[in-house]
């Protein structure tokens, strides 16, 4: 009679065993997914925009201006270095007319400027936006140089750079920057996988246990 009671136990208890598991495993599945779609999601979505820009995007500037700056939709992601923060003026005649590096306060950025003849000028800029991703955009103004303004001969070539030698744009971070969100995306996936093996477990030694009663 308990020969018959324990082989009785096994099959009393494989499907509740089965039915457990495969909630856990879908339930995972369906995190993981989902953490997934996030992590793809967030990049395509979550840039910093420029709010407004000083000089505006087509305006027309006709008195001296000595500073380009941009505010954005968040506060910038400012690793120190600044390297990989660019912004860029070149006049009609192609030659550079920023002259000091990028300066970041919170939402904004901004370089020292010493514009040229009068004309087309174009800005060129990259930042590191809130969700550690490089953003890049461009915008252009037209200058009327004052009379009594003595106008800058610009550079050939970019000088500033906190890495040494001529700043180039290539060279900046393309690859994502690992931000608080991902760590914490990351530490739930390693949650979840934890705790489905944690009830697997558990439900094994449950099941041993009956089929042993």
């Amino acid at each position: 009679m308990t020969l018959n009671t324990t082989l009785d136990a096994r099959p009393l208890h494989a499907p509740r065993f089965n039915r457990v598991l495969r909630s856990a495993v879908v339930a995972t599945t369906a995190s993981l997914a989902a953490a997934g779609l996030v992590m793809i999601a967030t990049p395509a979505v979550a840039h910093d925009g420029v709010i407004e820009s000083t000089p505006a995007d087509g305006s027309t500037v006709s008195t001296e201006l000595t500073e380009v700056s941009m505010r954005f939709s968040d506060e910038l992601l400012d690793l120190g270095g600044g390297g990989v923060f660019i912004i860029q003026v070149t006049g009609p005649d192609e030659r550079f007319y920023n002259v000091d590096c990028v300066t970041v306060n919170a939402d904004v950025a901004s370089t020292e400027v010493s514009l040229g003849e009068t004309g087309e000028y174009v800005v060129n800029w990259q930042v590191i936006s809130s969700d550690g991703h490089p953003t890049s955009d461009t915008f252009s103004f037209n200058y009327e140089k004052p009379d009594d303004v003595v106008a800058a001969p610009g550079l050939e070539a970019q000088t500033c750079n906190p890495g040494g030698g001529p700043a180039d744009e290539s060279a900046a971070q393309s690859e994502p920057i690992l931000t608080s969100s991902a760590v914490l995306v990351a530490g739930g996936i390693l949650v979840l996988l934890l705790a489905l093996v944690a009830g697997v477990v558990a439900l094994r030694y449950q099941r041993k246990k009956s089929a042993e009663s």
